[in-house]
C-alpha cells in the first residue's frame, strides 16, 4: 500500500510486521519528495531530502521507531551521509500519559572522512506548566483605571521541584509482576519497605507507593541461550506531604538464579595461528534513574515481592 498526501510532499509504503519492545509492530517506508531537511555542518549549509522507516503500535497508533536518512545531498556540501534514529515510548508526567523520544542514535560521515556519532538517553522527565487569569473589571469615574496588569497572576520563573533528598537507600517491592508478555511504557508500582529517614526525620515513610514504567524490554540470543534485556525507571514515590521525585541508582535486588547484570559470551579472535576462543562480557549501558539487567530464559516473571535497593541521587538543578 502506498499512500499520497494531496500536495505530494511524501511517498508511505507499508512493508510488513515485525517485533519491537515485546509487541508487534507495523513497519512503514517514507520518502520526502522535496529537498526540505537543512544540514549545517562546518563545511557549509544546505537542504537535503529524507527518506526511511518507522514503526507503529497497530493498536494504539503510537510511533515506537522512528530510523531517517539524508538523500538528494547537493554536490556543494561536504556530506557523505547522515542517520538518526529515535525510540519513542509512553511515560506518565503528572495526571498524563505522554509519548516522549526515549533514546536517540545520530550518525553523521563528512567526505574529508571525519565521523561523528551522538547517543542520546532521555530519563525522568517532567512536565510545567502555568496558569494565568485576565480580569476586565471597569474603573470607577473618581478611580484611575485598571492597570493592564490587575488580576494578572505571573508564576515564578521556575516551578520547585520537590525530590527524595540524595545519597538514602531506599527498598522497593514490587506491587507490580513483571514478565515477557509485558510492553515497554507499562506503568509499575513498589511499596517502600522501613522507613527512609534522615536527620531522624522520617522522609518516606514505609509502606509508601512508587511509581515507574518499563523503560526497556528486549529479546537476546546469545551463544548460551536466550535472554531478556529489562530497563525499569521509577520517577515518583508517596510520601506524607504528597508526592516526591524518585531519582535514584540501584545497587542491590534479590537473588534470582536467571537475573545477571551482564553476560559472558565465547567469541572467536584472529591470533597468529588462526583463530581462538576468548570470552566477551556484554554490559549494559548506565543510565541515571534506570535499572538495567539481563533475564534469562525464553520467558521470565518478576513475581509481586521482587526486592530492590535503590541510592538517591541528587538532582542536577533544584
Amino acid at each position: 500500500m502506498t499512500l499520497h498526501n494531496a500536495l505530494e510532499a511524501a511517498r508511505i509504503t507499508f512493508v510488513t510486521w515485525e517485533s519491537l519492545g515485546g509487541r508487534t509492530a507495523a513497519k512503514y517506508d517514507f520518502h520526502v519528495l522535496a529537498r526540505a531537511l537543512q544540514i549545517s555542518i562546518p563545511g557549509g549549509v544546505g537542504m537535503v531530502g529524507e527518506e526511511g522507516s518507522f514503526w507503529v503500535d497497530p493498536t494504539s497508533l503510537d510511533l515506537i521507531r522512528l530510523d531517517s536518512r539524508a538523500v538528494d545531498i547537493p554536490p556543494y556540501l561536504p556530506l557523505e551521509e547522515t542517520r538518526m534514529e529515535v525510540n519513542y515510548a509512553r511515560m506518565q508526567l503528572g495526571a498524563s500519559n505522554a509519548l516522549l523520544p526515549q533514546q536517540a542514535n545520530v550518525h553523521l560521515a563528512q567526505t574529508t572522512g571525519v565521523e561523528d556519532y551522538d547517543r542520546m538517553e532521555f530519563t525522568h522527565c517532567r512536565a510545567f506548566s502555568v496558569q494565568s487569569t485576565i480580569h476586565f473589571d471597569s474603573g470607577s469615574k473618581d478611580l484611575p483605571g485598571p492597570s493592564p496588569l490587575d488580576g494578572v497572576r505571573i508564576p515564578p520563573a521556575a516551578a520547585t521541584v520537590v525530590a527524595v533528598p540524595p545519597f538514602l537507600l531506599i527498598k522497593l517491592q514490587h506491587t507490580t509482576p513483571i514478565t515477557s508478555n509485558d510492553t515497554v511504557g507499562k506503568l509499575i508500582e513498589a511499596k517502600v519497605s522501613g522507613d527512609v529517614v534522615q536527620k531522624r526525620m522520617i522522609i518516606v515513610p514505609n509502606g509508601s507507593l512508587a511509581r515507574g514504567r518499563i523503560r526497556r524490554l528486549e529479546r537476546y540470543e546469545g551463544g548460551r541461550g536466550e535472554y531478556y534485556i529489562v530497563g525499569l525507571e521509577y520517577t515518583e514515590v508517596e510520601a506524607s506531604r504528597g508526592p516526591l521525585r524518585f531519582y535514584a541508582d540501584l545497587v542491590q535486588m534479590d537473588k534470582r538464579p536467571e537475573i545477571r547484570p551482564s553476560l559472558s559470551e565465547q567469541v572467536l579472535v584472529r591470533s597468529n595461528f588462526g583463530f581462538k576462543p576468548e570470552a566477551q562480557t556484554i554490559t549494559l549501558p548506565e543510565l541515571p534513574g534506570v535499572a538495567s539487567f539481563f533475564v534469562h530464559g525464553k520467558t521470565f516473571n518478576l513475581p509481586t515481592g521482587f526486592g530492590m535497593v535503590w541510592r538517591t541521587r541528587g538532582l542536577i538543578r533544584q
